[in-house]
């Protein structure tokens, strides 16, 4: 200490010393990044002054040369457009067509699919309808396409039979093949009369029918005043005709001259007025219908005997009688069968039912396989003998005809036969080759 008195020595005052900061709180402890995975790091950089990799163009392959490019479809006329660019006769048609098959439409909803609501005038699609469906009218179909298809023009393979007297007498007569072809040609005609006919008749009812709405007439392609036309046209020219066969026979062959030389128009005229009676009241009685269509068959050949003046046998009308009514009854069960797959019970103007399909069945097959039993009546008699040298080979017919008749019925059974036989038996590659064997059997046995 320093001795009183003395004064303590002066100190210099006391800095300030500043505080000390406080470490920052401890961080997580990150895990230990090797070199590779820091070097390739995004570096802390904005966005938009990054480094961006270089990544190559993307290469498309090579656009073929075969490919054009697609053009736009031209917008389609409406129907009002449409319908005034038909011609007259065709507009008043589909008018009356639209008139008569009107159906109340189903109320419209407010919103469609996608939430917005439907064009007004947005046009009807014809498969909307299947019961009332709209004649195939086009600007591109003529009538005088659709006339060999309302006349019938392959119905006319059913007048062969009027060569059949005439072939199977073994009669070559100039004259009298002039008058057989006359004769030929008169029964085509008027069978087409009466064809169309029955096509006005049943005009409403071939509309409702799946195949028959294709007609010319059910379809609108032809007029029915035009048919009218035609019906008056070819009865008066096959009743010219019909005229002039006794004359073209006595001017060829003198020697050939026919008895009786309008024997001929009065089958004709038997021919029609049964036509004209099926077709207005017959073909609506079950059984009799099946009866008359046979017998039409069967007319047929009468008919070509009485134009060529050699009679029919016992044989041949016994072997016609039996043989068409069997396809006179497949015709029936065919319609029968296409209907049960269809759905339906009942054949529209027919009074034929489903369930009578079986009973169909049996009286066509036992019809068809009677005419093979008069086949072989007529082959062991002497009255073969007489016009084949070797009927021995006649014999290979029997086996033949049972095919074809049995297979017929096999076809129809399965709902594949066109509810035709004629028509069968023209477009079936086997029964032609089973026809042309016929010819030649029987060509072997002269």
């Amino acid at each position: 200490m320093a001795p009183s008195g003395q004064s303590r020595p002066q100190t210099s005052p006391r800095r300030h010393r500043p505080a000390r900061r406080r470490p920052p709180p401890l961080q997580p402890r990150t895990p230990s990044v090797s070199a590779a995975a820091a070097r390739h790091r995004p570096p802390h950089l904005p966005r938009h002054r990054r480094r961006r990799r270089h990544r190559p163009p993307r290469r498309r392959p090579p656009r073929p040369l075969h490919r054009r490019p697609r053009l736009r479809r031209p917008a389609q006329p409406r129907r009002q457009e449409q319908t005034r660019r038909l011609p007259l006769p065709l507009r008043r048609q589909l008018h009356l067509h639209r008139q008569r098959h009107a159906r109340p439409h189903p109320p419209r909803k407010l919103q469609g699919a996608h939430g917005r609501q439907p064009h007004p005038r947005s046009p009807r699609r014809p498969s909307q309808s299947p019961r009332h469906p709209r004649p195939h009218l086009r600007r591109d179909r003529l009538p005088l396409k659709a006339w060999p298809k309302a006349i019938r023009l392959h119905q006319w393979a059913k007048n062969v039979l009027i060569f059949l007297p005439l072939l199977l007498a073994h009669n070559w007569t100039p004259g009298i093949l002039a008058g057989a072809a006359l004769a030929f040609f008169s029964f085509g005609l008027c069978a087409s009369a009466t064809y169309i006919v029955n096509d006005l008749l049943d005009l409403e009812a071939d509309r409702q029918h799946p195949r028959k709405r294709r007609r010319p007439f059910a379809s609108g392609d032809l007029s029915a005043l035009s048919g009218i036309a035609v019906i008056a046209l070819f009865l008066t020219t096959s009743l010219a005709l019909a005229l002039l066969v006794p004359l073209v026979i006595s001017a060829i062959s003198p020697d050939a001259s026919l008895i009786r030389p309008h024997h001929f128009l009065l089958w004709l005229g038997i021919y029609l007025v049964t036509t004209l009676a099926y077709s207005l009241r017959l073909k609506r009685s079950v059984l009799v219908d099946v009866i008359v269509l046979s017998g039409l068959y069967t007319v047929r050949i009468i008919a070509g005997s009485a134009a060529t003046g050699i009679p029919v046998s016992t044989w041949l009308a016994g072997f016609s009688i039996f043989f068409f009514l069997s396809l006179a009854f497949v015709k029936r069960f065919a319609e029968l069968e296409n209907l049960s797959e269809r759905g339906g019970s009942t054949v529209g103007g027919r009074g034929y039912h489903v369930s009578d399909i079986e009973q169909l069945r049996s009286f066509g097959t036992a019809s068809g396989y009677a005419s093979v039993v008069v086949l072989t009546l007529y082959i062991s008699n002497l009255d073969a003998a007489q016009l084949y040298h070797h009927t021995n080979r006649l014999w290979l017919l029997v086996p033949v005809l049972l095919l074809w008749i049995s297979r017929l019925w096999f076809t129809a059974s399965r709902g594949q036969l066109d509810e035709d036989p004629v028509v069968y038996a023209i477009t079936d590659r086997r029964s032609l080759l089973l026809g042309l064997l016929v010819v030649l059997i029987v060509l072997s046995a002269l």
